[in-house]
C-alpha cells in the first residue's frame, strides 16, 4: 500500500484526533506532518506520535499530496490566501476541509480557484 504524506495545517483537538487515528492503524510517522503557530502543541505531536511538525504551513503543504484543512472557518481565507501565495499554486495536491460552514465552492475560491477538494465533518465521539 502507498502512504501519502498527509499535512494539518491547524493542530487544534480535531486534528489530534484524526492523527492519533492514523498512529493506532499503522500509518507511518514520517508520512505525517503538521503546522501551527503555537509550538507547544507541534511539540506534544512530536512527543506523543513522532510526526513531522513546522511553523510554517507553506513548508508542511509543499512536502505533502494531502493537506487537511484544520483552521477556524474564519481564518481559512487568510490561510489559503497565504498559502496560494507561497506556493504558487496548489495543483497536484488533496484539500480536505474540516471547518464547519464552508462550502465547497467557497473553498475553491479561496483556493486560488484548486478543485481537488473533499468537504468532510468528522464527530470526536
Amino acid at each position: 500500500m502507498q502512504h501519502r504524506t498527509i499535512a494539518f495545517i491547524g493542530a487544534g483537538n480535531m486534528s489530534r484526533s484524526i492523527i492519533a487515528g492514523l498512529h493506532q492503524s499503522g500509518y507511518p510517522a514520517d508520512r505525517i506532518l503538521a503546522a501551527n503557530p503555537s509550538r507547544p502543541k507541534l511539540d506534544a505531536l512530536v512527543q506523543q506520535f513522532g510526526i513531522g511538525v513546522s511553523q510554517d504551513n507553506a513548508e508542511v503543504a509543499r512536502m505533502s499530496d494531502v493537506i487537511v484543512l484544520a483552521v477556524k472557518p474564519q481564518l481559512m481565507a487568510a490561510m489559503l490566501a497565504n498559502l496560494v501565495s507561497e506556493l504558487g499554486s496548489l495543483e497536484g495536491k488533496l484539500l480536505i476541509s474540516i471547518a464547519a460552514g464552508i462550502k465547497v465552492e467557497r473553498l475553491c475560491e479561496m483556493a486560488g480557484g484548486h478543485h481537488r477538494i473533499i468537504r468532510t465533518m468528522p464527530n470526536t465521539p
